[in-house]
This record gives C-alpha cells, sequence and structure tokens, in this order.
C-alpha cells in the first residue's frame, strides 16, 4: 500500500492543528500517524504537523489535499514514500526489475556492449535470479576459470582501494575477516553461506 506524509506548518495553537487535520477527514483519507513538533523555522510561535497517511496517493489528490490546507497553514509540503518490501517473500515482488536489468540492453559506454558471448553469459545468470522464488533452493551459478579469475582481479583492486575509500569501522573489521572467519577470494554461493 502507498504512503504519504505531509507537513503542515500552523501557530501555536491546538485549534490550530484541529483545523488542518479537518481536510484528511473530509476527504476521507487514512491518516496512520499524526505527530506535532515546534516548527524548525519559528519554534516559539508554530508547530510543524506531520501526518503520515495510507492509500493510492495519486497527484490529483494530493494536489487537491494541499489546495485545501494552504489558506490554514503557513507552508504546507508533502512527500510520497516509496513502496519497499516488509517480509522476505516481497522481495520476489520486487526483483523483476531489478534482475530484468541485468537481462537489458547495455549502452554503449558499458565495457561489455556488443560483445555477443558477454551478453549470452549476463542473460542466463539474469534468468536464474529471476527465476528464483523465496522458499526454493537458492540457484548455484557455475563460473567459468575466466569468469573467477576475472572476480579475482576485480577483489584484488577492490580490496586495494579500502584504505583510502572505505570507512574506518570497516576497515578496522576487514582484516580480522580474514584473520579469524577464513576470508579469501571466492565468489561465495549464497546457500553455501546460509548453510555454515
Amino acid at each position: 500500500m502507498d504512503k504519504f506524509f505531509v507537513i503542515c506548518t500552523v501557530e501555536k495553537d491546538i485549534g490550530q492543528v484541529i483545523e488542518c487535520l479537518k481536510p484528511f477527514r473530509e476527504m476521507d483519507l487514512k491518516v496512520d500517524h499524526i505527530e506535532t513538533r515546534p516548527s524548525r523555522t519559528q519554534p516559539d510561535a508554530c508547530f510543524d504537523v506531520f501526518v503520515e497517511c495510507a492509500g493510492p496517493a495519486g497527484d490529483v489528490l494530493v494536489r487537491q489535499l494541499v489546495k485545501r490546507l494552504q489558506p490554514l497553514t503557513s507552508s504546507v509540503g508533502t512527500h510520497l514514500v516509496p513502496w519497499y518490501p516488509k517480509t522476505i517473500s516481497d522481495l520476489d515482488l520486487s526483483c523483476r526489475d531489478t534482475v530484468m536489468y541485468g537481462a537489458a540492453e547495455l549502452t554503449e559506454d558499458h565495457p561489455g556492449y556488443g560483445d555477443v558471448d558477454y551478453m549470452e553469459r549476463r542473460k542466463e545468470i539474469a534468468q536464474l535470479a529471476f527465476m528464483y522464488k523465496e522458499g526454493n533452493p537458492i540457484p548455484r551459478v557455475e563460473y567459468t576459470k575466466e569468469e573467477l579469475k576475472t572476480w579475482a582481479i576485480v577483489f584484488k583492486h577492490q580490496t586495494s582501494l579500502y584504505p583510502t575509500h572505505a570507512c574506518k569501522e570497516f576497515n578496522e573489521q576487514f582484516p580480522k575477516m580474514f584473520a579469524e572467519c577464513g576470508y579469501r577470494f571466492v565468489v561465495y554461493v549464497l546457500e553455501s553461506l546460509l548453510c555454515e
């Protein structure tokens, strides 16, 4: 279900807060949460009123709501909240776009552009991921020697960048993964990590 937030600034008066909530009732909107706090811009004179609504947040609906709130508030803003997965099986719903991007045509600036073998292999791996549904065995990609060699080069280069590009906490913990967990370059298969 879609969600959207409305943030209104009203005079620091309970009657003004109640007035700014009336359009939500009149438009039959499902309100999930209401919160007030001193305004960031005028903390002594105003409240910011945050209202979280559930339900479809079409442009027309939001514009109508804003139009009704404008005369009641000194400012009003809205924020649409994108859908996000709440359970592991929700990921099955969202992976289609993500995984299919892997099978999409490449732009000319991609290193694999025009490489027919690369594109075919990319589609094979994307198809395995696309067909996976939570609860089924995780598909195993059998990487070629050439692919493993490529990943080893990427791993070596990436780890050389950690001292200057990763955060302090990561750089403190990364060596411990080698020393205490037996971490090394391997293309890990998710299922084997989950089963250990």
